[in-house]
């Protein structure tokens, strides 16, 4: 029995999670300034992807780079430095996991106005109610006493 090497072809690896973050980040970068190369993309402790990129910086600004990684990645921090002495514009990206995600999201909801209306509404519909709950279970006579006192009683 021989054991047959597979086709360099058939035994690609998948592509890991930070392989597709890398990719999609150079992607962007790459259609703001065709120069730009991944420089580094590791993953920390807690799961985050950190890529750094480097471009020749002459067909943009830091700032537009900044922008462009911004609007693909909204909870990515993005950090561009454009270095005077070479031109070169670097890009880093650190991209959160799924738990960062959540919590950013998160705070950027509660932090809406709508959402703060909402939240107002509802606990001023949760005092109401409680008031309505307790006017409605107290017992007849004791409504009945405090609408019309009895003039005997001092």
């Amino acid at each position: 029995m021989s054991l047959a090497m597979p086709d360099s072809a058939d035994s690609e690896k998948p592509s890991t999670l930070t392989d597709r973050v890398a990719s999609k980040v150079l992607t962007a970068c790459r259609t703001i300034d065709p120069t730009t190369v991944l420089r580094n993309c590791t993953r920390d402790h807690e799961g985050r992807t950190n890529v750094q990129l480097v471009g020749n910086g002459a067909s943009c600004t830091a700032t537009e780079l900044a922008a462009a990684l911004r609007e693909l990645m909204p909870l990515a921090t993005v950090e561009t430095v454009k270095n005077l002495l070479t031109g070169e514009l670097d890009a880093r990206v650190t991209v959160p996991t799924a738990q960062d995600e959540w919590d950013l999201a998160d705070e950027r909801a509660r932090a809406s106005t709508v959402a703060m209306l909402f939240r107002r509404l509802s606990l001023l519909m949760l005092l109401l109610g409680i008031g309505a709950w307790l006017a409605l279970s107290l017992p007849p006579q004791a409504v009945a006493n405090a609408t019309n006192p009895d003039p005997r009683d001092i």
